[in-house]
């Protein structure tokens, strides 16, 4: 497979994008993308939909994935883990504790954001269908229901107020480090990517989790990215260099003002990613 184009970064209604995973199935069958991943936070909750949807598309392969929120020096850091088997055991035990860790985070946020004078319920912050699933409930949820709260007017505004880490309403969570995050991915068959590095604070961060005692094991890394604008050909380099696997995706969530704002803006030509596509066999 080298001709066409692929998406392998986007994310569903089951974490913190706006589309349920058979919408965007549909919507990269019918642009004719030949591969795409769903790569929803500590979540495989919404494969067995999106599997459900592609298969209408033949021509469309779709990789069972996921993007694991890892900790390193205080800083976050983000794998996307492909060709995982989206029923391994261990897996579900690991993301079912993550997402409990998620829920007392927003339990806790709730209760700060109430002491304010801005009282919300956890339910406020779920769309409704998903309310009671295997959801990855997290910040841009309840930066999203302050906002039809009325006591923000953009999400940018919830986190540069409340949000963020330092403001008033913050609360730490729990999160694997990178070594333990590749590791659960590595566990249930997967490649592992580190994602974005563009949005790491330091180069010197990306190469500690890549060479050294310091070193994830990762497999892949993210080149093309939209936040990785203007460095994609260092990141590339950086892949040769360590002999990495390149991966590419829009980390499309479909919500206004976040680029892009819409599936199809952002692709990477099939051929950039082959070897990912073809890793499992």
């Amino acid at each position: 497979m080298d001709e066409g184009y692929a998406d392998l970064h986007m994310h569903s209604s089951f974490s913190d994008g706006a589309e349920t995973p058979a919408a965007l199935v549909e919507t990269c069958g019918k642009l004719g993308l030949r591969a795409m991943a769903i790569t929803d936070h500590d979540s495989v909750a919404g494969l067995d939909e999106a599997f459900a949807a592609a298969a209408r598309y033949p021509r469309l392969l779709l990789l069972p994935g996921l993007e694991l929120d890892t900790k390193w020096r205080g800083r976050s850091v983000h794998i996307l883990g492909y060709h995982i088997d989206r029923k391994n055991k261990y897996l579900l035990e690991v993301l079912a504790e993550q997402r409990r860790g998620r829920e007392k985070r927003l339990g806790l946020m709730l209760a700060k954001l109430a002491d304010l004078g801005l009282p919300l319920t956890a339910r406020e912050c779920y769309p409704s269908a998903a309310f009671g699933e295997h959801k990855a409930v997290g910040r841009p949820h309840l930066a999203r229901a302050m906002v039809t709260k009325g006591y923000v007017s953009s999400v940018e505004e919830a986190f540069d107020r409340y949000l963020a880490a330092g403001k008033p309403a913050y609360a730490e969570i729990e999160k694997l480090t990178p070594k333990e995050g590749v590791a659960l991915v590595h566990a249930a068959g997967g490649a592992a990517v580190l994602a974005h590095p563009g949005e790491l604070p330091t180069p010197q961060l990306a190469e500690e989790l890549l060479k050294g005692e310091t070193a994830a094991g990762f497999d892949g890394i993210e080149v093309y990215h939209p936040n990785n604008a203007g460095c994609m050909a260092k990141w590339l380099r950086t892949a040769k260099n360590f002999h990495l696997l390149v991966s590419g995706g829009s980390d499309y969530h479909g919500i206004k003002g976040k680029i892009p704002e819409h599936l199809g803006e952002w692709l990477v030509p099939v051929s950039f990613v082959r070897e990912l596509l073809e890793w499992h066999k």
